[in-house]
């Protein structure tokens, strides 16, 4: 914590000489942040904040890979650095992902919002999957709380993907992984390079427990398919459909469901007012039994004239027989007035699609009008 009375903060690297011809210190992308600003912080520095050698300058060095399958590269496969040196997997086809992790110590920053991103691409557009995932732990290694970005799809160039998420207050450490989902091809070709872990301390997510609250209508589906729009018209509220119990007391479910895009509810909210905050969605969510049929939140913003401008997804969801929190965050945009709020079943399996919803939220971070 900068002291009240300072003026001048000296930054200092440091080398220390132990054996050979000289000391062989070597030092790139110096980053120093501060946590003073209202919105979403930056990522865009390189490798900056909690991370350890988040530019892969350094090989594996401060990552974890349970799979062996992980390497850094500067032009594998005819894919080139985005700054020098990136994280790949190689030779991997599985169904259920590979990931790279660190545990980082956060209990410094309870109550901030943590940012996780990455400059991310693919081989090709539209091939293999990535996504970003941050896992709370409290003292005794207990999972209290996790947030991922969306699903990113793969393009040829390099973007952003990026995930927020409020520090809970009892927890003491964060699990922060890059994930690289197969798809097409002869390996799963997702690429990574400066990742960053930043907080922030005057601009906290909003909690997304409470029960509807915020701008969605009927987020708790007690007053039936009111405020949603069904274009398959497969939806309904149930409180104990095929002998999955209700979270809170009804939920929302499609029903005969096995197509292979995916089908989904949404409504529609203005959000001019909240330009340049922080937009959080949440839901409870379950599917019949684990890794069954997966679920997603999807947040789409859109201007005045109805172009979508920008667009954020939770992670696909692989489904467990018991209710949990998932959600998503992303800073509305400056020239955004609608947010199209969708929930979406996507089937693996059995009968039919088994994805359960309740107390679905959007929050800002300075509203929490519960709305029932």
């Amino acid at each position: 914590k900068v002291p009240q009375n300072a003026v001048t903060a000296r930054i200092s690297l440091y080398s220390f000489y132990r054996t050979g011809g000289e000391a062989d210190s070597y030092f790139d992308n110096v980053s120093l942040t501060m946590n003073s600003s209202a919105a979403a912080p930056s990522p865009a520095v390189k490798g900056s904040g909690l991370i350890v050698n988040g530019t892969a300058s350094d090989g594996m060095r401060g990552w974890v890979d349970p799979d062996g399958l992980w390497q850094t590269s500067t032009n594998y496969d005819g894919v080139k650095e985005y700054d020098s040196y990136y994280f790949h997997p190689k030779g991997y086809r599985g169904s259920n992902g590979t990931r790279i992790y660190q545990d980082v110590n956060i209990s410094s920053y309870r109550g901030m919002v943590a940012t996780l991103s990455a400059q991310n691409r693919a081989y090709g557009s539209g091939n293999d999957y990535s996504m970003l995932k941050m896992e709370f732990f409290d003292s005794y290694g207990n999972l209290i709380d996790s947030a991922s970005s969306a699903m990113d799809q793969g393009t040829s160039t390099w973007h952003l993907i990026q995930v927020s998420a409020n520090v809970p207050q009892n927890a003491v450490t964060a699990r922060i992984s890059l994930y690289s989902f197969y798809r097409t091809g002869s390996e799963a070709d997702s690429y990574f390079d400066n990742v960053s872990l930043t907080m922030n301390s005057s601009a906290a997510v909003p909690s997304p427990v409470v029960k509807g609250s915020g701008l969605i209508v009927n987020g708790t589906a007690s007053d039936g398919m009111r405020g949603w729009v069904d274009p398959d018209g497969l939806w309904q509220t149930s409180t104990n459909y095929d002998g999955v119990k209700e979270y809170d007391s009804y939920y929302f479910h499609p029903k005969g469901y096995r197509g292979s895009n995916g089908t989904r509810i949404y409504q529609d909210v203005n959000i001019s007012s909240y330009r340049g905050m922080v937009a959080t969605l949440s839901a409870q969510n379950r599917a019949y039994g684990s890794g069954n049929d997966y679920s997603m939140l999807k947040m789409e913003f859109f201007d005045s004239y109805g172009n979508l401008i920008d667009s954020a997804s939770s992670g696909m969801d692989q489904g467990t027989s018991t209710w949990h929190l998932i959600q998503v965050s992303a800073k509305v945009p400056q020239n955004a007035v609608t947010a199209r709020i969708s929930l979406y079943s996507f089937y693996r399996t059995g009968s039919e699609a088994d994805s359960y919803f309740d107390n679905v939220s959007l929050t800002t971070d300075l509203e929490r009008v519960e709305l029932y």
